[in-house]
């Protein structure tokens, strides 16, 4: 009489297999989501350099202009009078326009639609001196930037 052999099982158990889709569906939703917040983040990105650049521009011109009180007129600073349009701001050739009074609204198109506010403050230093500031608010966060310049 031969001695009886056992059977041996090879393969997965159910649990084991389980296991195995929740490890592979866990790690394609991690890659899923770091590609959705990195566009987001570029997005952001894109935003934030346009309102850096736009408030750029816009104090450049102030103080090309030797930081004249801002107004409308011929002896006041207004930048939807004095900042040519057409500027290239944000890669590529978006189109710029500025409308409005203090706060300002400021568009820019190119590949996409972006618009933000500019404030503009200017404040008597002393004699000859004064500080320009201009606030961009954006979608993200605002971007202020400063600057002196002499005065007549």
């Amino acid at each position: 009489m031969k001695p009886r052999q056992g059977k041996t099982r090879s393969g997965l158990t159910l649990i084991e297999v389980m296991f195995a889709v929740t490890l592979l569906v866990i790690g394609i939703l991690g890659a899923m989501m770091f590609r959705y917040y990195s566009a987001l983040d570029a997005r952001k990105a894109d935003i934030q350099v346009g309102a850096d650049r736009v408030a750029l521009l816009i104090l450049e011109g102030w103080k090309g202009a030797a930081g004249t009180v801002v107004g409308v007129g011929t002896t006041y600073y207004s930048p939807a009078e004095d900042i040519p349009l057409n500027k290239n701001l944000v890669g590529g050739s978006p189109d710029i326009s500025i409308s409005g009074t203090n706060p300002y609204t400021v568009r820019l198109t190119g590949g996409t639609y972006t618009s933000y506010s500019a404030v503009l403050t200017r404040d008597v230093i002393s004699t000859g001196l004064a500080k320009l500031t201009v606030t961009v608010t954006s979608s993200v966060r605002p971007v202020t930037l400063s600057d002196f310049v002499r005065t007549n």
